[in-house]
């Protein structure tokens, strides 16, 4: 017998009434433990929001140490992303309790707990009609005869009752699956917001590092290329200095020359003066 209806004389009700209220107490079961689970992760999602925030706290005070700007810039924008993940920690937490744990509330205390006062009352009831058989089993009499009666009619009555609310309940509970809905969309929302933010914190730092490669390898092409030409010019000054020198021993030669024609006693001068004489 479900612990919602703790009546006697089972064979007395529909198998499928059981089975209803079999199904309604497991389902009242579920949405009360929901209810806490709610509680639970609100109070985990604002546990989080204040790990994350005091991260991103550490990781910017971490960042005001740093003695190049590019390390100090990384860790800020870490700790820049850390905060907003807080926040979406914190926002998923609001959003539970706007969306989530009120309506579980309201069903809890509304529906569900209309439905339970209505299988206690008829269990109430089937005690009283049990009592009155039992009574009229001993009395042969007709004022217990009449008594069975109203007890049965009565029964009979909350028994259709209790079947309209059951009735009722099951329509009411189409909210859970828009609660639902909403909670799960809440926590993907949550999951895909956390890894954009990562994702864009690790390709932010991939962008940065391919960055100060690309100017490394610009600065050492830059100081080959200087290298070279360096090389290049010093080719051109030991170049000129060769040819500098090259012009300066050919002058060097024609003087030494012109000076041999002119000394005294020699052949060739002697020549050159008297051309007439030489013959």
């Amino acid at each position: 017998m479900p612990r919602l209806f703790r009546a006697g004389h089972r064979e007395n009700y529909p198998p499928e009434f059981l089975d209803t209220i079999e199904r309604i107490d497991i389902i009242c079961g579920t949405l009360k433990k929901l209810e806490k689970m709610g509680k639970l992760v609100r109070k985990d999602s604002n546990n989080k929001q204040k790990i994350w925030s005091k991260t991103s706290e550490a990781l910017k005070e971490y960042a005001d140490q740093m003695l190049t700007d590019e390390v100090a810039e990384t860790f800020r924008r870490a700790s820049a992303k850390f905060f907003e993940i807080g926040q979406l920690y914190l926002k998923h937490a609001e959003a539970i309790v706007v969306q989530f744990n009120p309506a579980l509330r309201e069903f809890n205390k509304g529906a569900a707990k209309e439905l339970k006062e209505h299988l206690k009352n008829l269990a109430k009831i089937r005690r009283n009609l049990d009592k009155a058989r039992k009574k009229g089993e001993r009395c042969d009499d007709e004022d217990t005869a009449v008594a069975v009666q109203a007890a049965q009619k009565e029964h009979d009555e909350y028994l259709a009752t209790t079947k309209e609310a059951v009735i009722k309940f099951l329509q009411e509970t189409a909210f859970f699956q828009a609660a639902a809905n909403a909670y799960l969309n809440v926590e993907k929302e949550l999951c895909e917001k956390i890894h954009q933010e990562l994702n864009s914190l690790h390709s932010n730092g991939q962008s940065d590092e391919k960055k100060q490669t690309s100017g490394d390898q610009k600065s050492g092409g830059q100081k080959s290329g200087g290298q070279k030409s360096g090389a290049q010019k010093s080719g051109a000054q030991k170049s000129g200095a060769q040819k500098s020198g090259a012009q300066k021993s050919g002058g060097q030669k024609r003087e030494d020359e012109k000076a041999e024609d002119q000394k005294p006693g020699s052949k060739e001068a002697e020549e050159k003066r008297n051309p007439q004489r030489s013959q």
